[in-house]
């Protein structure tokens, strides 16, 4: 990360599992990595390139981006402007109970159907959101009706169908992949995990990659970082965080973590527990 690489993080704390990003990149590259919350944000210069799944997809300044939880996707600099976008990170627990408020069927189980889209409205709801998250001060119900704004204009953006075309095989990987998120802390081992999946080991990896778009040791990595976040976002220390979210060491857990938030996680911490 150079000095033109900035990212700072902010959060409240009467609204757990919302945070927001605003970030400047030129040569920093983040690597595939997925989030457990609902991401959204909007490009405010340069552009905005990543890999979602398998498609390349460009995000120009005003256009939103939009990111279903577990949605694997990459992201860097596009163009020779410096790339400046404000991001939003939503529990899905939370957005789901606003859907179900609304009168949607499953709203835990919403996806995006598109992963870039143009709305002013919907922009000027982000910036909002982010604007007030920034401040160390802000209207509680301010907030709270901008987030109810944001999610009523997500919603036009997506559905909650789930895909019940999965074979047998697949939900078996699926069944494993859940296996691997809970127990994401600990040191698993490739049999008792394609045990779950009834596959051979090979056969695991290749049916994950084609299912997910990323190894199951990418995966594992993705889920042990979303538990150190966690960790770091209610104050605990470095190394608590390093192995209660099941890394080997710190060096490590500082290596990943850079790859995917681009600032360390004690810079990451520090940014959000003084917002």
């Amino acid at each position: 990360m150079t000095q033109t690489d900035h990212f700072t993080y902010a959060a409240s704390p009467r609204h757990k599992g919302l945070v927001s990003l605003q970030a400047q990149m030129t040569e920093f590259e983040y690597g595939r990595h997925a989030h457990e919350e609902f991401a959204i944000g909007v490009t405010l210069q340069g552009v905005q390139e990543f890999t979602c799944v398998s498609s390349m997809q460009r995000s120009t300044p005003g256009q939103i981006m939009l990111f279903s939880p577990e949605e694997i996707h990459d992201g860097h600099s596009g163009g020779d402007d410096a790339l400046r976008y404000v991001m939003l990170y939503v529990n899905m627990s939370w957005l789901g109970n606003i859907f179900t408020a609304m009168g949607m069927r499953n709203g835990m189980q919403f996806r995006a159907n598109a992963n870039v889209v143009e709305s002013p409205a919907l922009r000027q709801l982000i910036l909002h959101v982010h604007e007030q998250l920034s401040r160390k001060e802000y209207d509680d119900i301010a907030l709270n009706s901008s987030l109810y704004l944001l999610a009523e204009n997500i919603r036009q953006y997506g559905d909650n169908r789930t895909d019940n075309r999965l074979t047998p095989a697949h939900r078996n990987v699926l069944l494993a992949r859940e296996f691997m998120y809970e127990h994401a802390h600990e040191q698993l081992q490739l049999d008792e995990v394609c045990a779950i999946a009834q596959l051979s080991k090979f056969h695991f990896i290749r049916q994950f990659k084609k299912l997910y778009s990323i190894t199951p040791h990418q995966y594992l990595i993705n889920c042990r970082i979303q538990r150190a976040i966690a960790q770091l976002n209610s104050g605990s220390s470095l190394l608590d965080a390093t192995y209660a979210s099941g890394f080997f060491d710190l060096s490590h857990f500082i290596r990943y973590f850079k790859k995917s938030h681009g600032i360390t996680p004690r810079q990451y911490q520090t940014s959000i527990l003084n917002s």
